[in-house]
């Protein structure tokens, strides 16, 4: 949490982003409903830093640049975009809508290797790395956790608060990595 704008908060870590490891960062005023996406990725730009302002709508973000078109990262945005009109008709209070989403990040096919993120791994390891739940306990690999985050308006505020996030995260062992071994769940009001 920050008292700043996501425009001062970007500008400090472009300064200073060259003393981090490569990263993709979405940040949010759920307030203002301001998001921006920032890299310090060298493929965007020679400097190596890229900041852009997102629209309203849906995005998806995997270990490459935004919206890439991975398979997995497009399948995941079909999700969202289904949960999203499922939510439009589910009664308030009713959580069901995202059902499908939880599904989706759970989807542990492969999808085919033509469509694979390119990286410098080996085969195996981009056939392992193409699906949206990665698990590749051979290498001791895989997906640690998935996160749902909801924001919405509040109908009669709370101490001047009009914005209830609720956060749901899965994160799961590397011993077991079929099941959730840890369920976290955080409300709040902003």
């Amino acid at each position: 949490e920050s008292r700043s704008d996501i425009e001062t908060f970007a500008d400090l870590l472009k300064r200073n982003s060259h003393r981090y490891g490569g990263f993709n960062l979405v940040l949010g005023d759920v307030q203002r409903n301001n998001w921006s996406w920032m890299t310090n990725r060298s493929l965007l730009s020679a400097s190596g830093r890229h900041f852009l302002t997102l629209p309203a709508g849906v995005y998806g973000l995997s270990n490459a640049t935004l919206d890439t078109p991975w398979p997995k990262t497009v399948y995941l945005k079909k999700a969202m975009n289904e949960s999203l009109q499922q939510e439009a008709i589910a009664d308030l209070g009713d959580d069901s809508w995202q059902e499908p989403l939880w599904a989706a990040l759970n989807n542990r096919t492969r999808f085919l290797a033509h469509g694979s993120p390119r990286t410098a791994a080996y085969d195996a390891m981009e056939n392992a790395l193409s699906s949206v739940f990665v698990e590749f306990p051979e290498c001791g690999y895989g997906t640690r956790s998935s996160t749902v985050l909801v924001a919405s308006r509040i109908v009669e505020p709370v101490q001047g608060k009009t914005l209830r996030i609720n956060l749901l995260e899965k994160t799961y062992s590397h011993k077991s990595i079929y099941e959730a071994s840890f369920l976290s769940s955080s409300s709040f009001h902003v």
